[in-house]
């Protein structure tokens, strides 16, 4: 299937993602996608050269730098109920990828790569405290055991892949900003949820016929995070499946399907009780389970993409940290005739806890819809863009709700 969508849809997620280890849910144990591979083929380009290095300057404007709460909510650390204004903040995310592919000889393929990302506020205050850096290394290689253009078995192709990633952001107060400490003794926590990341991965990619392609990937991964003293660590080690399955309708028609596995494993965090007490002597463990489903066009000058997903997270011990959720994501792409390309993006989810309840007593619930539309154009000499991006967060725990909007240029 052709396809439109390229550089625009990785700016929206750097932009859209600033400021990310502020959040309790980075222990989620979700893996952060890597951005370090060679840049796709894109309207009309080439594949990249032997060396390559491809760099991207965005500048912009957070109405929400922190994602404070809308209205008033119970401060996790002083357990009082409190109301803070949010904090805007210009910001510059600069971004460098760095690749090689030092043997490429159609069977053979070894591909070397290096990401560094950073986001950077320049309001004063707090605001510097948002400040953050991703690196990550990654090596890939490729063998190309079947490439045919007849047959039932077209392709089959068995890849390797490990890296190595780092990411660096403190996690911050959301109402004020500040490097967050514990509610009873006042530790400072700022540093737990930074994190070095290490994993591997065997993929494997068939075409059966000329209209149905099957991928399949499994690996290992763990995270060590920084210790924090007086608190639990974070570290984990997750078993992590995914599959996917794309069925072609004609040649501008696709219908596909997905499903998602991790086991996380944490290597010395306690379990929570149902009632969100720490068990001595035990161990937590989370399982995820992630089902998608959607529909595909694109022509070459449009593009649109529906997708629905079904997702839980179980907590083996108790339930506490277990809950279930759905999505709607849904995409639109359009190239016209002077290689101006606009895109939109609309996604809206539903979480429902399980047992894990706010500051009332009730359990949680958490609504989230988001809005993002930009539009590059391609010169020889670069590639300027801009986009605007818009979250709704509703929750329960009034904390965790919140607005916000992201607006930049780049090239």
């Amino acid at each position: 299937m052709k396809t439109i969508f390229c550089r625009l849809v990785l700016i929206l997620g750097a932009f859209t993602g600033a400021a990310r280890a502020q959040e309790d849910d980075g222990a989620s144990g979700k893996r952060v996608k890597s951005k370090t591979a060679a840049p796709k083929k894109a309207r009309g380009e080439s594949q990249p050269d032997y060396f390559w290095v491809k760099t991207d300057l965005r500048a912009g404007w957070d109405s929400n730098v922190y994602r404070t709460p809308s209205g008033t909510y119970r401060d996790p650390e002083t357990l009082a109920d409190a109301r803070h204004s949010p904090t805007s903040s210009p910001l510059l995310n600069p971004e460098v990828r760095i690749g090689t592919t030092p043997v490429d000889n159609g069977t053979l393929e070894l591909d070397l790569s290096l990401l560094a990302n950073g986001d950077f506020y320049l309001g004063g205050g707090n605001t510097s405290n948002a400040n953050g850096m991703k690196t990550e290394l990654k090596a890939e290689g490729h063998y190309r055991a079947i490439q045919s253009k007849t047959g039932l078995l077209r392709k089959l192709d068995l890849g390797l892949e490990g890296y190595v990633a780092k990411e660096d952001y403190n996690y911050l107060h959301r109402g004020t900003g500040a490097l967050r400490k514990t509610q009873v003794a006042g530790l400072e926590e700022e540093n737990r949820y930074k994190y070095t990341e290490t994993g591997h991965y065997l993929k494997l990619r068939t075409d059966f016929g000329s209209h149905t392609r099957w991928k399949f990937d499994i690996g290992r991964y763990s995270r060590d995070y920084e210790d924090v003293t007086g608190l639990g660590s974070y570290d984990r080690n997750v078993l992590h499946i995914k599959t996917k399955i794309e069925q072609k309708l004609g040649d501008t028609w696709e219908l596909f399907a997905d499903w998602d596995s991790q086991k996380l494993d944490y290597k010395s965090h306690r379990a929570n009780s149902a009632t969100g007490g720490l068990v001595t002597g035990t161990l937590r463990v989370y399982k995820d389970r992630e089902t998608g489903f959607g529909l595909e066009y694109g022509d070459g000058s449009w593009e649109a993409k529906a997708r629905y997903e079904i997702s839980e997270r179980r907590d083996t011990y108790a339930d506490y940290w277990s809950y279930k959720q759905n999505k709607v994501s849904v995409k639109m792409g359009h190239l016209t005739k002077s290689k101006d390309h606009y895109e939109i993006q609309l996604h809206k989810s539903n979480r429902d806890y399980e047992k894990e309840t706010n500051p009332a007593g009730e359990i949680r619930t958490r609504e989230v819809s988001s809005v993002e539309a930009g539009w590059d154009h391609k010169y020889q000499w670069g590639q300027p863009s801009a986009a605007v991006s818009y979250d709704l967060q509703a929750d329960k725990d009034k904390y965790y709700a919140y607005e916000r909007i992201v607006a930049y240029v780049g090239i």
